[in-house]
């Protein structure tokens, strides 16, 4: 089964219908886009209902008992590889929406209100080893285009948090290869999700405890893109993250310490690693914001 990419929104109340609709005509706006909108779909994945071809810009839909969950998608212009050869072509965008409370989406804090959604996550994804240069090029339009989208997000949108991910692991910060906050203080919010997953786990994840000592030898709570040794490395370094408690101005500190790359939004910062964004976590900020 291919890796996905997965973009998580968080978007603050609202209906499953206004928030499509608010995600549609931002998607309207990517440059990327390739074609009309495909079926509109209710319930949840893989349980659904075919429900109408989506409307312009209404979206008129009957009621429903309990929280709503609607699924669509788009085709979106991407470099595609056969092997190191580029080929131009188009990948799938799903578009999730849900209402809190739905039983798909039980853990707000990882989940999210909406989740947009790449089939593969392959053309995102760069190879950096030699004779693969003329794909890695490629690769990188991709990003370029994947970038644009992001902030076309952030500006129409104007998300409580945003972050890309890939379905190789948990959707935890640590696992995070892209993070979005209106304010600088949003980073903290993740240390303090960190600190929960750390004591808790997710049950609705079925993730256990980061603590426990099985944690390094587990591909999804740690993802599986990472050796066995780098995620021994990592799960040491969370456990110093637990005690320590970080002022706000440690976020910009470690901003400006230039080991990262970020766009501003106003007071909002997008973090990621450029140009190859799905080669890297952001685990290296979460880490570095507790080494003062």
């Amino acid at each position: 089964m291919a890796t996905e990419l997965h973009i998580r929104l968080w978007l603050g109340p609202g209906t499953a219908r206004g928030r499509l609709q608010r995600l549609m005509g931002a998607i309207e706006a990517w440059p990327a886009v390739d074609g009309g909108w495909q079926a509109l779909r209710r319930g949840a994945p893989g349980r659904s209902q075919e429900l109408m071809e989506p409307t312009r810009p209404d979206l008129s839909l009957p009621p429903v008992a309990g929280p709503d969950f609607l699924s669509t998608g788009i085709a979106a212009r991407a470099w595609r590889f056969e092997g190191r050869i580029p080929v131009a072509g188009a990948v799938r965008l799903g578009v999730d929406v849900w209402e809190e409370g739905h039983p798909q989406r039980p853990d707000r804090a990882l989940d999210g209100d909406a989740c947009l959604w790449f089939q593969q996550a392959g053309p995102f994804v760069a190879a950096l080893r030699e004779g693969y240069a003329d794909a890695d090029l490629r690769v990188e339009e991709n990003l370029e285009s994947l970038n644009a989208l992001l902030l076309l997000l952030i500006d129409r949108l104007q998300p409580e948090r945003m972050a890309v991910h890939t379905d190789a692991g948990s959707p935890h910060p640590l696992n995070a290869h892209a993070v979005y906050h209106p304010a600088r203080s949003g980073f903290l919010q993740d240390l303090e999700l960190i600190r929960r997953l750390w004591r808790e786990g997710s049950p609705a994840w079925r993730l256990p405890p980061l603590s426990d000592p099985a944690t390094p030898r587990d591909s999804d709570a740690l993802h599986g893109w990472r050796s066995p040794e780098q995620r021994a490395r990592l799960w040491e370094a969370a456990a110093a993250l637990q005690a320590r408690e970080v002022p706000e101005a440690r976020v910009g500190e470690v901003l400006a310490s230039q080991g990262f790359d970020f766009y501003e939004r106003g007071e909002g910062v997008l973090l990621l690693e450029y140009p190859h964004m799905l080669n890297a976590f952001m685990d290296r900020f979460y880490i570095g914001l507790g080494q003062a």
